[in-house]
């Protein structure tokens, strides 16, 4: 607080205005697809939270798509993991604040598994809060999220989360049941002893195939990626679905933490209402090669715009596991080419 005070009574007034988490993180109390994605706004999809990712140093994601190579029919590997650095820069109304770390974001890719007896692959999201705009909003997020989905099409089976935020705490359980097209969430506060149940529903006429937003995004990879293509998918966040389309806009080249890519710039956009509360601009950067690997990500909203930057990758589970490749900082000469 002591940072807020130099600041003045009008700059306080608004800062402490815009950085209340349950005006600026939330967006709303209530609702259905705003709820859960003012976490995703701030990391991805999506996409979009706060996570951190142990100290192990990953690869630099090659550009020559021949140097590490995937399975013949997709683009990325069992035990894949990507950390980005997130940053928000502020809206214009705090406009005498500087842009500022607000976390990392973690996500990771099983190989094939069995989920009540069928094939499937599990998406780890692990989120946590850091940085400047985390001690200005006085209270860290810390999130866990497993998808289990079928490794063809990525529809999801059930998706598990373990929220955190201050004094909130909850868990959330979402099953699909295909045959009958219907999903059962179930949510629980476990900030209180004994725990409560908040939700316990069931919910009818769901598409046969839903993706959460991280499984969409390795959906996406698998897909053709060229001028003016468009790829439709079918979201869901916890109870609600949204029809969503993503549009290849042109070749650009970005610089993350770990090199200088060249790049697909993808624009995601729901077929019907808004994105995010209040509108919303959702973009995403991935290498135009055969791994199609998302280096950078921004979402603008009405808060502000937060932006993802690779800070480190690990191409499979055994990179991982060995620390291989550069740190993140440092760019390869055919990275830096021109």
């Amino acid at each position: 607080m002591s940072r807020i005070a130099e600041l003045g009574f009008p700059a306080q007034k608004a800062l402490l205005k815009a950085i209340d988490m349950r005006t600026a993180l939330r967006g709303c109390e209530k609702g259905g697809p705003e709820r859960t994605p003012r976490s995703r706004i701030i990391a991805f999809v999506l996409l979009l939270g706060f996570s951190a990712l142990g100290a192990t140093s990953g690869a630099s994601i090659p550009q020559d798509p021949a140097i590490v190579m995937a399975p013949a029919d997709r683009p990325f590997q069992p035990g894949e993991k990507m950390v980005f650095q997130i940053k928000w820069n502020p809206p214009w109304y705090l406009f005498f604040l500087p842009s500022m770390e607000a976390g990392t974001a973690d996500i990771s890719i099983s190989g094939a598994l069995d989920y009540e007896n069928r094939k499937a692959v599990k998406i780890v999201f692990a989120a946590r809060s850091s940085g400047t705009f985390a001690r200005l909003a006085g209270f860290k997020i810390d999130h866990h999220y497993e998808i289990f989905a079928d490794p063809e099409g990525f529809c999801s089976y059930a998706v598990s989360k373990r929220e955190r935020e201050k004094d909130k705490k909850r868990d959330i359980e979402i099953i699909y049941l295909k045959e009958s097209r219907r999903l059962h969430i179930k949510e629980t506060d476990v900030s209180v002893t004994p725990a409560v149940v908040k939700k316990d529903k069931y919910v009818e006429d769901v598409p046969e195939c839903v993706q959460d937003y991280l499984a969409a995004i390795y959906f996406l990879r698998m897909k053709g990626i060229e001028p003016g293509s468009v790829i439709r998918s079918v979201v869901g966040e916890n109870e609600t679905v949204k029809d969503l389309e993503a549009h290849a806009e042109k070749r650009e080249r970005v610089d993350t933490l770990t090199g200088r890519y060249d790049t697909w710039r993808v624009d995601i956009k729901a077929l019907k209402g808004a994105l995010f509360r209040g509108g919303g601009q959702f973009k995403v950067w991935m290498t135009a090669n055969e791994q199609k690997v998302p280096v950078q990500f921004e979402v603008k909203t009405s808060v502000g715009k937060v932006t993802g930057k690779l800070l480190k990758y690990s191409p499979n589970s055994e990179a991982a596991d060995s620390g291989a490749g550069r740190k993140p900082n440092s760019v390869s000469p055919r990275q830096s080419r021109n």
